[in-house]
């Protein structure tokens, strides 16, 4: 998988918030007219995602500026947390509202709620989930490769929208067919629960972030084969006692780099540059760090730590 340096993973995180920030918006001034043409519970639960989508895109946008920033006095290992923590806030806020619309339709009584025009319903919800599955598609992508917690938040948003775009496109048709007014006010409340459970992964994968959880195994992987082939070719004798972590798309790692007891300072210093080189090439935006060890001494490290 392609990993791309700080400028170019800058620039396609922006060109992504854009975008999704603009389809958010035509989709909410969309859907809250089709709401005031239709009076759909469900539409209108639709419309206010939309307008949560719209918040955390234009959000987004303001925190891949931030968080992108460099290194200060201090701040010395830069800003990208602000990524997490605006993900846990927005995670928090999302399942909030969910919970503000179930109370909305049982303390209303809008349980049995007619739709008064259901074919406007069924071409928004059409349109609504082509424009969605381009959308998540594209977010997915770049989420991929520039690896945003943001972007990968704003992905998994929008998948849960197309979803949710379905379900009233099919509870509209079961409404044409069967008359039964309360599908509607059902679907809205369905919509709700899910728009809960979503602000609830969004918030619980940012603070999994915020407590320092391990990089994704790909990560791992292309650091120990590295390791791995300085080893097969004698240049050094092992490694151990490695931890990675992730802080906005920047990612950290450390480990001991074991040696032959025997070899000069300065020789093992030059081959822990050449290795750190090698990974980097693979990993741009990973900050590594090493320690020098003329043999293995997790065993000893561990009995101090237990101490």
């Amino acid at each position: 998988m392609k990993y791309l340096d700080k400028a170019a993973s800058t620039l396609r995180k922006k060109r992504a918030t854009k975008i999704s920030i603009a389809t958010a918006t035509s989709l909410l001034i969309a859907k809250i007219f089709i709401f005031a043409y239709t009076a759909s519970l469900a539409v209108l639960a639709s419309a206010i995602d939309s307008l949560l989508d719209l918040l955390v895109s234009t959000t987004n946008f303001y925190i891949v500026k931030q968080s992108e920033k460099a290194p200060t006095e201090n701040f010395r290992f830069g800003y990208g947390r602000i990524e997490e923590i605006a993900g846990l806030f927005q995670g928090m806020l999302i399942a909030g509202i969910g919970v503000s619309i179930i109370v909305a339709i049982f303390m209303g009584d809008h349980l049995d709620n007619t739709i008064q025009n259901p074919t406007a319903v069924l071409w928004m919800m059409g349109i609504s989930m082509l424009v969605t599955w381009q959308l998540s598609r594209f977010l997915e992508s770049e989420a991929t490769v520039t690896r945003s917690s943001v972007l990968i938040a704003d992905a998994a948003h929008y998948r849960a929208d197309l979803l949710s775009n379905a379900g009233i496109f099919v509870s509209v048709i079961l409404i044409m067919l069967t008359d039964w007014s309360y599908i509607d006010a059902g679907v809205c409340l369905i919509l709700a629960i899910f728009i809960i459970y979503d602000g609830a992964h969004i918030a619980t994968d940012a603070l999994h972030v915020l407590l320092d959880r391990e990089a994704e195994p790909d990560v791992r992987e292309k650091i120990i084969s590295t390791i791995e082939r300085f080893t097969n070719e004698g240049k050094v004798g092992g490694f151990h006692a490695l931890r990675t972590r992730k802080t906005g798309s920047k990612y950290f790692a450390e480990f001991h780099l074991e040696f032959n007891p025997d070899i000069l300072l300065k020789d093992a210093h030059v081959i822990a540059h050449q290795l750190e080189d090698a990974i980097c090439q693979l990993l741009p935006r990973l900050e590594l760090t090493l320690h020098l060890d003329p043999y293995n001494d997790e065993v000893e490290d561990l009995s101090r730590t237990d101490a």
